[in-house]
């Protein structure tokens, strides 16, 4: 059962090593960089900039269930 989670573990630390993590736009693909800087999301940034307008990622990223 351990070398089989182990064989499990490896194949999807390969996988993940290979993958391509970059945006669309060809930069590092990361929570800030979509939410903050990449131009293939201007629209969806200013819909999110009437929650934030500094775009603050504490904020922007906060949870609260609804009523």
């Amino acid at each position: 059962m351990v070398k089989k989670i182990s064989e499990e573990h490896q194949s999807l630390w390969w996988s993940t090593k290979e993958q391509n993590h970059n945006c669309e736009c060809d930069q590092l693909e990361t929570v800030e960089h979509i939410l903050k800087e990449c131009h293939l999301h201007s629209v969806e940034r200013e819909v999110l900039r009437k929650v934030s307008p500094e775009l603050d990622l504490k904020i922007l990223l906060d949870y609260q269930e609804g009523p």
